[in-house]
């Protein structure tokens, strides 16, 4: 009987999930391309690595790709404003220690007043950073220890 229902439950419940896990990377492969491929939003994985690891990056490039990549999954509206609902979809794929979601999503939902739309974008990383190492697509390919 035990193992009818964890049949039953990973039936149900895995489908769901590794559709979102996929659709998500899915997008993210996309979103990238398309901001990577625009030199006024060009990502520098090295810039992003940095600014994770509190160390020197051109905060104009990264925060025009931030933005860009924000705007596609629908964390920043074309203001630069947070959608609360899609920050909470966007976290729950990067965050390292999903018990710090909620953490993240409480505390780094209101854009900073008087903040750019791009610069609300880094100002989102930076917050959510001070809760959780973030595992963020494409930048571990090539990164040093």
């Amino acid at each position: 009987m035990k193992t009818l229902a964890l049949v039953c439950f990973s039936a149900i419940v895995l489908p769901v999930y590794a559709d979102s896990y996929f659709s998500f990377y899915a997008n993210y492969i996309t979103y990238y391309m398309l901001c990577d491929n625009d030199a006024a939003t060009s990502l520098n994985r090295d810039d992003l690595r940095n600014a994770l690891r509190d160390k020197p990056f051109n905060a104009k490039q990264l925060e025009a790709y931030l933005f860009c990549l924000n705007k596609h999954f629908g964390v920043q509206n074309e203001q630069g404003d947070y959608v609360p609902e899609k920050l909470k979809e966007f976290f729950k794929h990067v965050v390292v220690n999903q018990d710090n979601l909620e953490k993240i999503v409480h505390s780094c939902s209101t854009r900073p007043e008087g903040s750019s739309a791009k610069d609300a974008a880094l100002s989102l990383l930076n917050c959510a950073k001070k809760f959780d190492t973030l595992n963020i697509p494409f930048l571990n390919e090539t990164s040093e220890s």
